[in-house]
C-alpha cells in the first residue's frame, strides 16, 4: 500500500508540473505531422495522446476538488470519443460473424477506425489551459503550431519556385505529411492535410478584427494564414473558409456599432473571396497554380459515390461497422482501405445515419449553447464564440469531400473549435464582479 501510495503521490506532482509542456509538445505534433508514423506497428500519436491525457489527469489529481475546472461539453465529448466507437465496434462484430454482405471486416481496420475517434479526448486539457488566467495561453499552444505549419509550407513552396526542387515519394515531406505536394495540371501546389488548422485560426483572427478594429499585427496574421491557403490551393480548404466566414458574418451582424469596425470587417471578407477569385481566375495560371475544378480527385469521389451509398441502403440505420472495407475490393488507398474521400457518405456506409447523427452530435450541442448564450457576452468572447461556431460549420463542410474528420489533424480542428466556443461562454464566470446584495433596512414596529 505504502509503494503504491507513493507512486500515485509522484504521477500527481509529476503531472501537475509537465501537463502543459507535454499538451503543447502534442499539439504541435498533431497540428504538423499529419502522416501516422508508426513505432512498433502502433501510430505515435496514440501513446503521445495517452501521456497527454496522464500528466493532465495527474495534475488535475493534485487540484483540490473545488478547483478543479467543470467542462460544458464534456459529456458530449466522452459520448463521440468513448461510446460511439464501442457501439459501432460491437456492430462491426455482429455485422462480421452475420457474413457481412456488402462490406468486409478486418480487425485490424475496425481497431484503426476507432482509435481515431480517442483524440476528441484532447478537448479536457485545452479547455482547462484555454480557461486558466486570460485565455491567451491556451490559444498560443494550437496558434503557434499552426503558424510553423504555414512556415513549412512557405518553404516547401520557395524552395520549389526558387530553386526548382521536387519532391519525390521517398523524400522526408512525403513521409511526414498526408496531401499534394507537387505538379498538379500546369501548376505547383503544396497541400497538407494538416491546412483544415487554418479554418480555426482565420476564425479567430477574424473575431479580433471585428472586436477590437484593425491592428497591424492581427493583418499581419489573418495576411500570413490566407497566402498558406492560397499556395494550398485546395477546394475544400477554401470552401471551409467560407463557410465559416458566412456564419460569422450571418451571426455577428449586430456586433459592430461603428463604421471602422465594419469597414474592417467587411474588408477582410472581401480579401477572403478576392484571395479566391485570384485562385480560380488568370492570376492562378500566371503564377503556376493548378485549376481548382476537374482534377483527379473528382474522378476518385465519382468512382466512390456509387458503391457507398449501395452498400449505405443495404444497413441504413446501423451500417456495417467500423473499419468496414467494400466487398467488392474496392479502395482509394490500399494502405487504409476503409478511408474513402467522401467522409459523410463513407460514415453512413460504416455507421449508417444513426452513426451520422451520433457523430454530428458533439458539434451541434456545442453550436447551440454558443448560439443560446452569445447574446449575453461582451463584444470580443461574443466575437470568439461565433468564430468557434463558424469554424465547425467550415470544418465539417471541408470534411465532407476530404478524407480529414477522422484523422488527428480533423479531430483537432474539432476540438480547437470547440474549445474556442467554450473559452468564450465560460468568460463571465472568470471576469465578472462578485454581486452587490442589497441590504433593506427593517419596517419600523407598528404601534400598539
Amino acid at each position: 500500500m505504502t509503494d503504491s501510495a507513493g507512486a500515485a503521490k509522484w504521477w500527481q506532482r509529476a503531472g501537475d508540473r509537465v501537463w502543459v509542456p507535454v499538451l503543447c509538445a502534442t499539439v504541435a505534433f498533431y497540428a504538423i505531422v499529419s502522416q501516422d508514423l508508426l513505432l512498433a506497428g502502433v501510430p505515435v500519436k496514440l501513446p503521445l495522446l495517452a501521456l497527454t491525457l496522464g500528466a493532465w489527469l495527474g495534475h488535475r489529481r493534485a487540484q483540490a476538488p473545488a478547483q478543479r475546472p467543470r467542462f460544458s461539453f464534456a459529456r458530449s465529448a466522452l459520448w463521440l470519443a468513448v461510446a460511439v466507437p464501442l457501439l459501432w465496434t460491437a456492430v462491426a462484430a455482429v455485422d462480421a460473424a452475420a457474413g457481412g454482405g456488402l462490406a468486409a471486416i478486418h480487425p485490424s481496420y475496425v481497431l484503426q477506425h476507432a482509435n481515431r475517434f480517442a483524440y476528441v479526448l484532447l478537448y479536457f486539457p485545452l479547455a482547462e489551459l484555454a480557461r486558466a488566467g486570460d485565455g491567451q495561453r491556451g490559444r498560443l499552444v494550437w496558434i503557434v503550431p499552426v503558424f510553423a505549419l504555414c512556415g513549412v509550407t512557405f518553404a516547401l513552396w520557395l524552395a520549389h519556385q526558387l530553386a526548382g526542387v521536387n519532391y519525390g515519394p521517398s523524400s522526408l515531406p512525403e513521409k511526414l505529411f498526408f496531401g499534394v505536394i507537387g505538379s498538379a495540371g500546369d501548376g505547383y501546389r503544396v497541400f497538407i492535410g494538416n491546412q483544415i488548422l487554418l479554418i480555426p485560426a482565420v476564425a479567430v483572427v477574424l473575431a479580433a478584427l471585428r472586436a477590437r478594429g484593425a491592428e497591424l499585427r492581427t493583418l499581419v496574421t489573418l495576411a500570413v494564414l490566407l497566402a498558406t491557403a492560397w499556395i494550398s490551393h485546395t477546394r475544400g480548404i477554401w470552401l471551409g473558409l467560407s463557410v465559416m466566414a458566412l456564419v460569422m458574418i450571418a451571426l455577428g451582424v449586430e456586433l459592430a456599432p461603428r463604421w471602422r469596425r465594419w469597414r474592417t470587417w467587411l474588408g477582410a471578407a472581401a480579401a477572403l473571396i478576392l484571395m479566391l477569385l485570384l485562385t480560380l481566375g488568370p492570376t492562378g495560371a500566371i503564377v503556376g497554380h493548378p485549376p481548382l475544378f476537374g482534377d483527379l480527385s473528382n474522378q476518385t469521389r465519382s468512382q466512390e459515390a456509387t458503391p457507398l451509398y449501395a452498400a449505405f441502403r443495404a444497413r441504413p440505420l446501423l451500417g456495417s461497422g467500423l473499419g468496414a472495407v467494400l466487398a467488392s475490393g474496392y479502395n482509394r488507398d490500399p494502405a487504409r482501405p476503409w478511408v474513402f474521400e467522401l467522409t459523410y457518405l463513407q460514415t453512413l456506409f460504416q455507421m449508417g445515419a444513426l452513426g451520422l447523427l451520433a457523430i454530428l452530435a458533439f458539434p451541434v450541442a456545442v453550436t447551440r449553447s454558443g448560439a443560446r448564450r452569445r447574446n449575453a457576452l461582451a463584444a470580443l468572447p461574443r466575437s470568439l464564440t461565433d468564430a468557434g461556431v463558424g469554424a465547425l460549420a467550415g470544418v465539417l463542410v471541408t470534411c465532407a469531400t476530404n478524407p480529414f474528420l477522422f484523422a488527428s489533424f480533423g479531430m483537432l480542428a474539432i476540438v480547437i473549435a470547440v474549445v474556442t466556443v467554450e473559452q468564450a461562454v465560460t468568460e463571465p464566470a472568470r471576469t465578472a464582479p462578485a454581486p452587490v446584495t442589497a441590504t433593506v433596512p427593517a419596517a419600523p414596529a407598528a404601534a400598539s
